[in-house]
């Protein structure tokens, strides 16, 4: 349960505040002993302590080493009571709730050497917290807990240190020290081995040797006899300690000269290399090797994952501004590439850059195939990738549009474009290109052609379709950019010109036709296509986004007014181009032909039956509409609502001579 302290600091405002009195007249009526923070007792006192409500837990967590507030029963020490709201809260966060009681592993963090999981506050990652089978609350038995971080292998080779089998803790504190090294205390070695003794001086070749054991030996386990380390200087192997050090038969260990000078001595070291490592310029040998023997190759002082790090910084571990690293520099194989003193290339390279990657990269898949990338046909990997590591994927310089439209310059212009294809924008062009070599044209990873690359991301508008789809040609053929520009276009859907512009160019005869009509449909004026064809495909003739009249009607309102309650005119409410043209036409209201030809398709005009219907008196051929409306009426006669008195009476005379027209 939260204190009021810890609420009141974390809602600020009103609403917060009012909460806040709420629960505090809540925690106000528990009972007392909810609200005690002093240590619980066994039982009794008419206390409750957290083991009468949960008795699972004693069974689990009494038993083994148990931690001492554990074995007082007294949860308080470590968690807060959680009252109405159920949880099993901390009273802090590691370490700081560990070090209130073990306060001097706080201060021990400052200490020469401290155990990482010390400094880095996770005293959880070796000990259990409630109890464990283990002394100390460890979470394996003695060095089993340090295999946890260290590797086995290391501890475990063919001749091990005998204290090795008593412990890790033998020789080393396991929290802090004021030795290298977790060590508990100076002249460690000289506790089981004395230095005085015949059999000491003989393995050492008569020499006076008390310190600096770990020069030659491993401290914990080595093939070799006598722990030496897996690579022995050649002097120390023969016994000659004199060749490095004059005076050692006199006790003094003093390099004759400069550290460098005595290693050149026996090591020749071409100087006249156009690029020459550092340290080797210096002489400063002992920068990266070891002067006795070593556990690495070459007799490096460290391992090669850290060695090279040691002046040429590099992220470590899961950093995470890193997304991708070489191989080579990961594993801490640097010579895989690199010389370690000098060469003839620049940055101490084995070879030159164009030929360096091939040893790892098969040339046939990076820069030989019908279509290349420029950089990768001249093996210029360095254009595009970075050596070590990068804050990008594929270990590039920079961000992939970036990096692409930095030789690109044409295709960097389309960026300004009104729609643009989502790849590009997103700055994915390997979702379309193969970015070192191809079989096709512009190394796309698919043939454009049939639509196969375009597929892989459109594949809806390609599956699932009803048999009854009927596709657009060019859709069919897969000609995508006929319509479509590949990064970018000044109008919807990245086409490359206007619907209507684009329509025309295989639809020549419309194109031909359309200025010669003298009433032309809008949308068709407009060159908006789309407002009543699907570019890709229908289900309907024509490819129309509607079937007729449902299509016409979302402009046309108008049109079917009265369709519901009313009378429709048959053809209006079954297929509007039965009387109209789609694209345009020369007669007005789009017809086909002119008004009274095209009803008179129908309506049989001569007929005494029409005749009759009209009081006798013939209409004229376009008069038609003066009367009717064309695509439906309140009545079967199709009549407009509002007509003139005597008409509506059925008598024409008034107006119009018998026989009249």
């Amino acid at each position: 349960m939260m204190h009021w302290s810890e609420i009141s600091g974390k809602l600020s405002d009103r609403a917060g505040l009012a909460m806040c009195l709420i629960l505090a007249l809540l925690v106000l009526a528990l009972p007392a002993p909810l609200l005690a923070k002093t240590k619980q007792p066994a039982g009794g006192g008419g206390k409750k302590s957290c083991l009468d409500c949960h008795p699972e837990m004693r069974a689990k967590y009494m038993q083994g080493t148990m931690h001492a507030p554990v074995k007082e029963e007294n949860c308080d020490a470590c968690h807060l009571r959680h009252g109405l709201i159920g949880g099993t809260q901390l009273r802090m966060t590691e370490p700081n709730l560990c070090f209130t009681c073990h306060k001097e592993m706080k201060n021990a963090r400052e200490s020469r050497s401290a155990h990482k999981p010390l400094v880095d506050g996770t005293c959880s990652s070796c000990h259990e917290i409630h109890n464990s089978p283990n002394a100390g609350l460890l979470k394996a038995v003695g060095q089993e807990s340090c295999f946890a971080c260290h590797d086995r292998v290391a501890f475990t080779r063919k001749v091990i240190h005998p204290p090795m089998k008593d412990g890790c803790a033998t020789c080393h504190d396991p929290h802090a020290a004021d030795q290298p090294t977790l060590l508990k205390k100076a002249g460690l070695c000289q506790t089981c081995h004395k230095t005085d003794t015949a059999e000491f001086k003989k393995s050492h070749a008569g020499y006076p040797v008390a310190t600096g054991c770990v020069l030659c030996h491993s401290p914990h386990s080595s093939d070799l006899p006598g722990l030496l380390k897996t690579v022995v200087h050649a002097p120390i192997k023969s016994g000659d300690c004199t060749t490095c050090h004059p005076q050692a038969g006199q006790g003094s260990f003093a390099a004759a000269k400069d550290i460098g000078q005595i290693c050149l001595s026996c090591h020749e070291i071409s100087k006249g290399q156009a690029s020459q490592h550092a340290p080797l310029v210096k002489g400063e040998c002992t920068e990266c090797h070891a002067t006795h023997a070593s556990n690495y190759a070459h007799m490096l002082a460290k391992s090669p994952e850290t060695v090279c790090l040691k002046c040429h910084k590099q992220a470590q571990g899961d950093d995470a501004t890193k997304v991708s690293r070489h191989a080579p520099a990961k594993q801490g194989k640097c010579l895989a590439c690199h010389y370690g003193h000098g060469g003839q290339e620049e940055k101490l390279l084995r070879s030159k850059v164009e030929t360096l990657c091939i040893t790892c990269h098969d040339k046939k898949e990076f820069g030989s195939g019908p279509v290349t990338h420029g950089p990768a046909a001249k093996g210029r990997c360095d254009a595009c990738h970075v050596a070590h590591e990068s804050a990008e994927q594929k270990l590039l310089i920079k961000p992939q549009l970036e990096l692409c439209l930095s030789c690109h310059q044409k295709t960097r212009d389309e960026l300004g474009r009104f729609s643009l294809h989502r790849p590009f924008v997103s700055g994915d062009c390997t979702g379309c290109h193969l970015p070192h070599q191809s079989v096709q044209k512009g190394l796309l990873r698919k043939t454009a052609a049939k639509g196969e690359l375009c597929q892989e991301c459109h594949r809806k508008l390609y599956e699932g379709q009803p048999a009854e789809y009927k596709v657009h040609k060019p859709f069919a053929d897969g000609n995508c950019t006929t319509c479509h520009a590949s990064h970018g276009g000044d109008f919807v859907g990245v086409t490359k010109a206007r619907t209507g512009e684009l329509c025309f160019a295989c639809h020549i005869d419309l194109q031909t036709a359309l200025p010669r009509q003298k009433v032309k449909h809008p949308p068709v004026d407009e060159l908006k296509c789309a407002v009543c064809h699907l570019p890709h495909g229908s289900t309907r003739a024509n490819n129309l986004t509607k079937g007729q009249p449902a299509l016409c009607l979302d402009c046309h309102k108008q049109v079917g007014q009265f369709w519901v309650d009313g009378v429709a005119h048959e053809p209006a409410a079954k297929d509007c181009s039965l009387c109209h043209a789609p694209h345009g036409s020369g007669n007005k209201g789009m017809l086909h032909t002119e008004l009274g030809a095209l009803c008179a398709k129908c309506h049989q005009t001569g007929s005494s039956g029409f005749l009759k219907a009209h009081q006798g008196i013939k209409p004229g051929p376009q008069s038609c509409l003066s009367c009717h409306d064309p695509h439906g009426g309140p009545r079967k006669n199709l009549l407009y609502p509002v007509v003139h008195t005597p008409f509506g009476e059925g008598s024409c005379k008034p107006c119009h001579k018998e026989g009249g027209k």
